[in-house]
């Protein structure tokens, strides 16, 4: 549901006498030219006065059957929703209803006079209510169905990559499909995560553990260990044919710059690994990289770290 709160905030904040009353300090407007801390106050300001109100709530109920612009204060509503608009220093409410369904609300706080809204208020806020709610509605619809198109086209492609895997990546006989598999939940299980986590804290970690290091370096090259006498007298990981678990095992042998791994033991891993970098599929993927991430290489920001390392259950 839409919580509106910037556009007719100015529009009802004047005299009862339809006279502008003189401000006592300049109207924060988020300007192009205005500082960016004040800039980013006024969106602030307007920010907290966007409250969500869950369908099961009292008050999304009432809001869509009210006449006009609801006064906060007066509401008497066992209702979570009304007690957020309250701490939210929310006034007034004014429900947008289209075809009698509540689609989201205007929330305005006290008026920069102190005055209460005016009959005159409300009356204009009902009839901006009426005009604009057809037309965000509309707005919602098509947002909705882009998301619905990309949802679908993004099915569609993964549907086209899974039955390309199936047709040409995947052995057609049980013990060859069985074999490629019990690589790939291999590289899932062990080889992705164990050289992820040496790469965390050889790079991303932000104080240096020896012993972390130490250990997931070990575990790594124990790994590529046993890569290396599963390749001995095989082209590729399952055999003569490349496959989906060459694919997703050819990007973790030492990912990381900064913290490489040593594959001088490794003789039929480093031989495997640049017979994969020379495919032309492999180029035309890698030269993408730039497009795809252009972010790709560059130190990450602190929000970003919080984000992949920072994350608890929710």
């Amino acid at each position: 549901m839409t919580a509106l709160t910037r556009p007719f905030r100015r529009l009802v904040d004047r005299s009862t006498d339809g006279v502008e009353p003189a401000p006592d300090h300049d109207p924060v407007e988020p300007a192009t030219d205005a500082p960016a801390e004040i800039a980013a106050a006024a969106e602030r300001e307007q920010c907290d006065l966007a409250v969500d109100i869950p369908e099961a709530d009292p008050l999304f109920a009432y809001l869509q059957s009210a006449p006009g612009p609801v006064d906060v204060g007066r509401l008497e509503l066992e209702s979570p929703a009304v007690q957020a608009l309250r701490d939210a220093d929310v006034a007034l409410v004014v429900p947008l209803v289209t075809q009698g369904e509540l689609i989201g609300t205007l929330n305005l706080g006290p008026r920069l006079s102190e005055q209460d809204y005016s009959t005159d208020d409300r009356r204009l806020l009902a009839t901006l209510a009426a005009q604009a709610a057809p037309a965000i509605r509309v707005a919602q619809l098509v947002r909705e169905q882009a998301a619905e198109a990309a949802e679908k086209e993004r099915l569609a492609q993964e549907l086209r990559v899974a039955t390309l895997i199936q047709q040409q990546f995947l052995p057609r006989e049980l013990r060859g499909r069985f074999e490629v598999l019990q690589w790939l939940f291999w590289q899932v299980g062990g080889l992705g995560p164990m050289t992820g986590q040496h790469g965390h804290f050889g790079v991303y970690a932000p104080q240096r553990f020896d012993y972390a290091i130490a250990r997931y370096a070990r575990e790594s090259e124990r790994l590529l260990g046993v890569l290396d006498r599963q390749l001995q007298g095989r082209a590729f990981i399952a055999g003569d044919a490349y496959s989906i678990a060459d694919m997703a095992c050819y990007p973790w042998i030492s990912p990381y710059d900064k913290a490489p791994l040593d594959l001088s033991p490794f003789p039929e891993v480093r031989r495997w690994h640049a017979a994969i970098a020379a495919r032309p599929a492999t180029q035309r993927a890698y030269a993408l990289g730039g497009q795809v991430n252009p972010d790709a290489g560059k130190p990450m920001t602190d929000e970003e770290k919080k984000i992949l390392f920072g994350q608890g259950a929710r």
